[in-house]
């Protein structure tokens, strides 16, 4: 890239296309967004900024949109939960940026022990790791996009888990994420491009090994308390750790934006995630207000690429499906 080019503000939003908006899980069944009479639930707004060598040289706020959940399905005996986290572009609102993606977890307790635990997810499938290979990106055809899906499952010793790719004609907007949702299951029934499963122990027979946002939703649960843990995604286990402080300035921000009562409730919790098997790491914030009965965060900050950050902040009102 010449050191003389003028990038111009469609250029600039032209690199997000190197981001996949999520690099999350989902659990076995059918899209949902925690519709159940017990479910909490969250939209958030999209903002993206671009960074160079870790420095922030250009934000746009609004560009897509998400949402979490985390619901109860059932009480009779053990406690089955199900949590949930999507979110991508809004091309008309980021220069024909279109890049989507969903998990959601299924756990099952006893005891307040986990038993069991399925997820299910797919994501747009990009390869930029660059400015210039997202910028190039911008101008591909958006008629039939390529995606990831992963359906996967951890009992006691043992974990298996299942990947797709396949394309997409429903993929043009977040708008119709539910419409890849159901492509993505189906591609576990064969209408897909490739697959490939693996399977492996936990070590222990009477181990479980956890899901990420099972873990995270630990965090929230045992008062915001340092974790250190190993969980499993994808074949691979992970180790993540946590710790927490109180943020009142970023608790002003939502404050005045009607998120949250009061700036001293929110607490920033910043995690640290470590392949095992490869030994890369994944840095990421969450927000939530400690006042709130809520399980779901009111802030989400994620680095899918090196050149960019993702903030999915909490909004009063869902988007417009406009």
């Amino acid at each position: 890239m010449s050191n003389n080019h003028i990038w111009n503000r469609r250029e600039w939003l032209g690199m997000l296309a190197g981001a996949s908006f999520l690099r999350p899980l989902k659990a076995v069944a059918l899209a949902s967004f925690g519709g159940g009479d017990r479910a909490s639930r969250r939209y958030f707004r999209a903002d993206a900024v671009i960074m160079l060598f870790s420095i922030p040289i250009f934000s746009k706020a609004g560009v897509g949109s998400g949402f979490a959940f985390v619901e109860d399905l059932d009480d009779s005996g053990s406690r089955t939960r199900r949590l949930g986290f999507g979110g991508g572009s809004w091309p008309d609102k980021a220069a024909g940026l279109n890049r989507l993606g969903y998990i959601h977890e299924t756990v099952v307790e006893s005891s307040g022990n986990l038993t069991e635990a399925k997820y299910f997810g797919f994501m747009s499938t990009s390869q930029e790791e660059r400015l210039e290979e997202a910028r190039a990106a911008l101008n591909q055809s958006q008629q039939e996009a390529l995606f990831s899906a992963i359906r996967g499952e951890t009992r006691p010793g043992a974990y298996s888990a299942q990947f797709t790719r396949f394309l997409s004609k429903d993929a043009v907007s977040w708008r119709l994420w539910q419409k890849v949702a159901d492509a993505a299951d189906k591609s576990f029934e064969g209408k897909c491009l490739s697959n490939r499963a693996e399977r492996g122990t936990a070590g222990k027979a009477e181990v479980v090994l956890p899901t990420l946002l099972y873990s995270m939703l630990r965090v929230r649960e045992t008062g915001f308390s340092p974790m250190h843990t190993t969980f499993i995604y994808g074949g691979v286990e992970r180790s993540l750790e946590t710790s927490a402080v109180h943020d009142p300035k970023m608790g002003e921000k939502l404050r005045q934006r009607g998120i949250v009562a009061s700036a001293r409730s929110v607490v920033h919790v910043t995690g640290l995630i470590r392949n095992l098997k490869l030994g890369t790491k994944t840095r990421f914030s969450v927000w939530w207000d400690g006042d709130s009965s809520s399980p779901v965060p009111v802030r989400i900050e994620l680095e899918p690429k090196a050149y960019l950050r993702l903030a999915f902040e909490a909004d009063k009102e869902p988007p417009s499906k406009s």
